[in-house]
């Protein structure tokens, strides 16, 4: 967690959006934040947006577009840094 700590600090964010979201299986999403996503919440457009996912409990799948599915723990986060499309779940089928 402490490289992780360092890392963000070296990035310059200027806001934050946050979803505080609890899953029961099966679940799944695919997701991308867009621009757009962010505007009720912010009133200057993103000029880059980085995604991230904190898994406080449990476990999740990740795949970023085509790559090889990859699981995800409780005490994880997992990074996104060009907001790349992905999807998550506790199962991808």
């Amino acid at each position: 967690m402490d490289a992780a700590l360092a890392v963000l600090r070296t990035v310059r964010l200027s806001g934050g959006i946050f979803l505080d979201a609890e899953f029961s299986a099966p679940w799944c999403v695919t997701s991308r934040v867009t621009p757009e996503d962010c505007r009720p919440f912010t009133p200057i457009e993103p000029k880059s947006i980085i995604a991230y996912h904190y898994v406080s409990a449990g476990r999740l799948v990740l795949r970023v577009g085509q790559q090889s599915p990859v699981p995800v723990h409780a005490g994880q986060i997992v990074v996104l840094p060009r907001n790349d499309a992905h999807t998550i779940g506790s199962a991808l089928d």
